[in-house]
């Protein structure tokens, strides 16, 4: 059986949401635009918002569910917005959030040297009263001309730290919290990992390749990181290879972006690849992200010479 498209509805793209776009194929939840914070359903719309207090030129990095807690940055500092205000921190070059373990008492911020140094992990306290009170832990990565992405385990509650450093490749971080204490461990070092995104339970983490060297996709198992499959790109007649984002159905199935070319569907372990036609998308048009949304439905980002949108499908089996 093929996996089959059929397009619901159709919007614009959704700049200041987390995770962002650029994030691989995890399920954009948050968004902070025009002063109002919003989490968003699977439908990709709002089902919760607040107003927000916070800069309209701030970018958002992370919420908590209930969005009593609203963390973004700026150019110079990072603020936490709370139910008593709003806390300050004066530290220049933070790329990204995470609320470990779901805790909503302990936050991780990732660092950028504005001269393109190491980056610096920090473990925050975001209901401290003021800066010094809040800084717990920190590490130092070495890192270069870096830029920081955040993926949070749904189980453990690890957080996953992708460091990408453009033609220089890319670096894999878990970081954990253990009595108030930062734990790191590279994962796969030297290979250059992508992150896309955990399954639903977190029993398997879909990797794609470095931009360098885009020809093979890999599911691996979690924690044990033992290989479950993979993919190459020449293997599926993938011209151009496989682009940054990808997604797992909660079936198991994954969804692949060939670029250049649109969508590839494979089984739980990569297996058995298929093209997925998408009918309404003209030769102009390409696949930017993907990500599911739940059992029968998933959102494209597509780009085309006179804008981006968004495209939410249906996904239905029939026969080739």
């Amino acid at each position: 059986m093929t996996l089959r498209l059929a397009r619901l509805e159709t919007f614009p793209e959704l700049p200041g949401t987390r995770p962002g776009w650029e994030s691989g194929g995890a399920r954009p939840r948050f968004r902070l635009a025009g002063g109002v914070a919003v989490r968003l359903g699977r439908d990709l719309t709002a089902e919760l918002e607040r107003p927000s207090a916070l800069r309209r030129d701030a970018t958002l990095l992370t919420a908590s569910d209930d969005l009593s807690i609203v963390v973004a940055a700026g150019r110079s500092a990072a603020w936490v917005e709370r139910p008593d205000g709003v806390l300050t921190l004066p530290i220049p070059g933070v790329d990204s959030a995470a609320f470990p373990a779901a805790r909503t008492d302990r936050l991780l911020l990732t660092v950028a040297d504005p001269d393109g140094g190491p980056h610096e992990v920090l473990l925050i306290d975001p209901t401290a009263g003021n800066d010094t009170a809040a800084r717990i832990d920190r590490l130092t990565v070495d890192t270069e001309d870096a830029t920081a992405f955040s993926l949070v385990h749904p189980a453990d509650g690890s957080v996953l730290i992708e460091f990408a450093m453009g033609q220089d490749g890319s670096a894999l971080l878990r970081v954990d919290v253990v009595n108030d204490r930062l734990t790191a461990e590279e994962l796969f070092p030297g290979e250059d990992p992508v992150t896309a995104c955990f399954c639903e339970d977190g029993s398997r983490l879909l990797l794609v390749p470095h931009p360098t060297d885009p020809e093979t996709t890999r599911v691996v198992s979690w924690p044990g990181l033992a290989t479950i499959g993979s993919l190459d790109a020449a293997e599926a007649g993938v011209d151009m290879g496989w682009g940054l984002s990808a997604t797992m159905l909660p079936d198991g199935r994954v969804l692949l972006i060939a670029q250049g070319e649109g969508l590839v569907a494979t089984g739980p372990a990569l297996e058995d690849p298929q093209r997925i036609d998408i009918p309404w998308l003209d030769e102009d048009g390409e696949v930017e992200w993907v990500c599911a949304l739940d059992e029968r439905r998933l959102a494209l980002g597509v780009w085309t010479p006179q804008d981006r949108r968004i495209d939410v499908c249906r996904v239905s089996e029939g026969p080739p």
